[in-house]
């Protein structure tokens, strides 16, 4: 039987949909989770214009005469043929590149000034608005190397969501104009395609996939339409966290179905796996507990507790789950916590509780990532980053990247055995993982 516990309601900042740049990572990008190293650019986006909108009973929008077009150019050089989404028929506006390339400068990585071994830090080479205009929201690895999906604000105001390809270019973009009310949501990866969005601030959402090299009238509208602060997805589940962790609504694309999570005060920190999507819930201000939805039986259920502890963190990876016990937060912080991981599983009753890092100080809400057979989480109070082998609980401690603002960790997108990324307020940064030495035995 699962330990039960003491949980609690990690605060969650109302940030609206697509501009929250809350750890995403999945686990896988997730898992959830994007970004940059060498290889070939995906296949190219469709450049077929959208038009009125049209949606049969699937969802999948029909119709595709001409609209208008803005002519603005973007960071690439080039007009990016800018077109208005056709899934979106509110009074703000969400655009599409149909020229993707001429969306996004190509991208630059050179070394940090300050920072671990092997840091590399993203060359801001488009007009940005300001130091803290941009994030990695997902990275996910190909055969030539990560692509990445980013969120970035230039100067006047445009909001860009590119797709950025192993080779550094751009091969889908979306932005929202700066004279648009509304907010787009998570770019993020899926089976043969992606998942894009938008909403109305505080009102109606959409969210779709969309088809790879398919025109954006094809793409698939979900039938979830709850604003949402945070989504995570995957191959084929897409998942919302509402407005003030209110609810959690989860996409099966395969099934074509809605899950709901069981009412709760406080439901947060969607992490999406294949088979599974882990997350928090909380039926008291002081009680988060682990939770899992099972994708294999559409059921929801408490997977772990802590005793007189909180989960601080819950998620897996397809065949290791890792979740970190800590005290309840007082007035000064946490006290430190306990990692565990266990063999993957969706059933309580199967877990198998291993202690793998003590005393590691990990509060409920830190930025965490989990892929590639490592787990990296964030501890601010320390200006540290921690990371975990799982295979052998090998670890290592190291600097959060440094600049002349010490900035806080703003997300923490991926790792994997060759690649961790790390966004600071100011900077966006990959850390080779072969460079930070043979780091400390399991204890």
């Amino acid at each position: 039987m699962p330990h039960h516990s003491r949980s609690l309601i990690v605060a969650v900042g109302f940030n609206a949909l697509g501009a929250c740049s809350c750890d995403g990572g999945s686990n896988g990008s997730a898992s959830t989770s994007t970004s940059v190293g060498g290889g070939g650019s995906g296949p190219a986006a469709a450049t077929v214009g959208p038009g009125p909108v049209t949606s049969s009973a699937s969802g999948v929008v029909t119709s595709a005469t001409s609209s208008s077009a803005s002519s603005a150019t973007g960071g690439g050089g080039g007009d990016p043929g800018w077109q208005r989404v056709p899934w979106w028929n509110e009074r703000c506006s969400i655009e599409y590149a149909a020229n993707p390339p001429d969306a996004f400068p190509v991208l630059e990585w050179g070394p940090c000034s300050e920072g671990p071994s092997g840091c590399e830090v993203l060359i801001k080479n488009w007009a940005a608005l300001s130091a803290t205009s941009q994030t990695i929201l997902e990275v996910q690895r190909v055969a030539g190397g990560h692509e990445l999906t980013m969120d970035v604000v230039m100067e006047g105001g445009d909001e860009r969501l590119p797709l950025i390809s192993s080779s550094g270019g751009t091969r889908v973009a979306y932005r929202r104009p700066s004279d648009s009310a509304c907010n787009p949501s998570r770019l993020a990866f899926a089976k043969d395609g992606h998942w894009i969005g938008a909403q109305d601030v505080g009102s109606v959402s959409t969210y779709v996939y969309q088809p790879e090299g398919r025109p954006p009238e094809e793409a698939v509208i979900l039938p979830i339409n709850n604003p949402s602060q945070r989504q995570a997805a995957g191959a084929d589940v897409f998942s919302a966290e509402l407005v003030f962790a209110a609810g959690l609504r989860i996409f099966d694309r395969v099934r074509g179905k809605v899950f709901s999570a069981p009412p709760a005060l406080s439901t947060t920190n969607p992490r999406v796996t294949p088979s599974a999507v882990f997350f928090t819930q909380a039926q008291a201000v002081d009680d988060p507990t682990g939770w899992v939805w099972d994708r294999t039986t559409g059921e929801f259920r408490e997977l772990v507790g802590a005793g007189a502890d909180v989960v601080a963190d819950l998620r897996g990876d397809g065949e290791t789950i890792v979740w970190v016990e800590a005290p309840f937060p007082g007035g000064q912080g946490s006290d430190p916590g306990v990692l565990y991981t266990s063999p993957f599983t969706t059933d309580p009753e199967a877990i198998i509780a291993t202690a793998r890092w003590s005393n590691i100080p990990i509060p409920p809400g830190s930025l965490a990532t989990m892929g590639g057979g490592y787990y990296a989480a964030v501890g601010e109070s320390t200006r540290s980053i921690y990371i975990l082998r799982l295979s052998d609980g090998r670890r290592w401690t190291i600097a959060i990247p440094d600049d002349e603002f010490a900035s806080p960790v703003k997300s923490f997108p991926y790792i994997d055995e060759d690649l961790l990324f790390v966004v600071t307020e100011t900077q966006l940064h990959r850390i080779h993982m072969d460079a930070l030495g043979p780091g400390m035995p399991s204890e």
